[in-house]
């Protein structure tokens, strides 16, 4: 359904989204020097996300705050929702 929003550009700018108090699920990869790919459990659901940007020590321990934008992510014929992290801050 996001997909009826598009295109999105200077008149249509892209949802930012975000999920509060969520754990991030087991050990974040480090991809080249400084993007992280990690998931983030919120109830019952895991979400697969990426931070350009953000070396490892850009994630705080303990629970986070993240604002997102919602990417399909095409790997190898396969199709899957990504969250494309734009801010980490610790749980408020």
């Amino acid at each position: 359904k996001l997909k009826q929003l598009c295109p999105f550009g200077q008149d249509n700018p892209e949802p930012v989204w975000a999920m509060l108090n969520v754990q991030v699920v087991g050990a974040p990869q480090v991809i080249g020097k400084k993007h992280l790919k990690f998931a983030v459990g919120h109830g019952q659901s895991t979400f697969n996300a990426i931070a350009f940007g953000y070396p490892l020590e850009a994630l705080p321990a303990g629970k986070i705050d993240i604002a997102f934008v919602l990417e399909e992510n095409q790997w190898y014929g396969r199709s899957d929702l990504q969250l494309q992290v734009k801010d980490i801050r610790p749980a408020q």
